[in-house]
């Protein structure tokens, strides 16, 4: 499956709620999905936190997180953007990103 279209399964997996749902880039192979919601719940209450898997059962490194409100969104996106997560190896800022819409077409690996 390449990386294209497994971004957009996810995206179509997840609900995506305009500005209450972010994009997580930068994840370690060892997070779940609890790990993801413990993340982002100091900035406000979940709806749901989903990271993604392989076929492997390994973490392709992203997930969605939808927060209760756009307040909470923005915050959590401000705060968490480009933080590194202490004790995991090796060192990768954390990207996060308003999600985007369904109908989006992400084109990647050019």
């Amino acid at each position: 499956m390449s990386r294209a279209h497994s971004v957009q399964a996810a995206a179509a997996a997840v609900r995506v709620r305009c500005n209450t749902t972010l994009f997580v880039d930068g994840l370690p192979e060892s997070f779940a999905s609890g790990d993801l919601t413990a993340l982002f719940a100091p900035y406000g209450q979940l709806v749901e936190g989903e990271v993604f898997f392989d076929d492997d059962n390994v973490s392709r490194g992203f997930g969605f997180v939808t927060m209760f409100g756009t307040d909470a969104a923005a915050r959590a996106k401000a705060e968490l953007n480009l933080q590194t997560l202490p004790g995991i190896s090796p060192v990768r800022p954390l990207k996060v990103r308003w999600a985007l819409d369904k109908a989006t077409l992400f084109v990647g690996d050019l």
